[in-house]
């Protein structure tokens, strides 16, 4: 399936609740869910880890009802459950995904990411 990765170094002020806001619409979908899948992958500094191999955390899944307007802006946020140990200064990695396996992914035809938001509370 499709997918977008974004990659970044999390905030000095990181806390904790990392939380993903995806903004998206509907190309023609005017009725039923979309489902995304998001997985996070963090690295500190100084770990033993290759960067260039994949190694995400478990998947956060998260569910929206689509707007009842094709091309109407709607947003879902979904919590990081497994944010994979990330912490201030890591090196953090996220992958989205539509999920449409899950049942609550009813809508036809393609949803539109045209953003997101990564929120958390301030240490």
């Amino acid at each position: 399936g499709e997918s977008c990765l974004w990659q970044f170094v999390l905030p000095q002020d990181y806390g904790t609740t990392p939380k993903l806001r995806i903004l998206y619409s509907m190309v023609s979908a005017t009725t039923g869910g979309v489902a995304f899948d998001v997985s996070v992958m963090a690295t500190t500094p100084g770990d033993a880890v290759d960067i260039n191999t994949d190694s995400y955390g478990a998947v956060n899944t998260g569910t929206d009802t689509v707007p009842g307007t094709a091309g109407f802006l709607d947003s879902i946020l979904i919590t990081l459950t497994n944010a994979d140990s990330a912490a201030a200064g890591d090196l953090v990695k996220i992958q989205l995904a539509r999920d449409p396996a899950n049942a609550s992914d009813t809508a036809a035809g393609d949803a539109e990411v045209v953003g997101v938001i990564f929120e958390y509370t301030k240490a």
